[in-house]
């Protein structure tokens, strides 16, 4: 497979719907699904139940970020593995694996969080950070920048 260098915008696009992604499901799941339990995960600590607007506005620049280096990183491997839903899936996880699954796997032993809470949203993530991936070829292939 040859692909054909993706302009600035198309890129931009890219990573805007990783970001957008990752955004709007991590709000479905924390702050609506999970809510209660983040909140009284939160007052077991000794914090507010309430997530601040500034705490907000860090985690979608959080999501954002992550969207960027997913795509970045798709960007890099795709030389050597090829263009396609592969290695799109590649850099999911792989982006996954460092920005989420490490970061909760050293949360568990401190105790700090539920295990429940670590692991739902290990999961959502793996969701969320790998399916932008495995359809960005789709949507690319439609528009016929990646040929066989």
């Amino acid at each position: 497979m040859l692909w054909h260098t993706p302009t600035e915008a198309e890129s931009s696009w890219a990573v805007c719907l990783a970001g957008l992604v990752i955004n709007i499901v991590e709000f479905i799941t924390n702050g609506v699904v999970l809510r209660e339990a983040w909140g009284q995960a939160m007052q077991a600590l000794g914090k507010t139940a309430q997530l601040s607007v500034g705490g907000i506005v860090i985690f979608n620049i959080w999501g954002f970020l992550l969207g960027i280096a997913a795509v970045w990183l798709y960007a890099a491997i795709r030389p050597r593995y090829g263009a396609g839903p592969t290695t799109a899936i590649r850099a999911g996880l792989f982006t996954w694996a460092v920005a989420v699954f490490l970061a909760n796997l050293g949360n568990y032993p401190l105790g700090l969080f539920p295990t429940r809470l670590l692991v739902i949203t290990s999961i959502v993530a793996l969701v969320e950070i790998v399916s932008p991936h495995w359809s960005e070829p789709g949507y690319l292939r439609k528009r016929k920048l990646w040929r066989k």
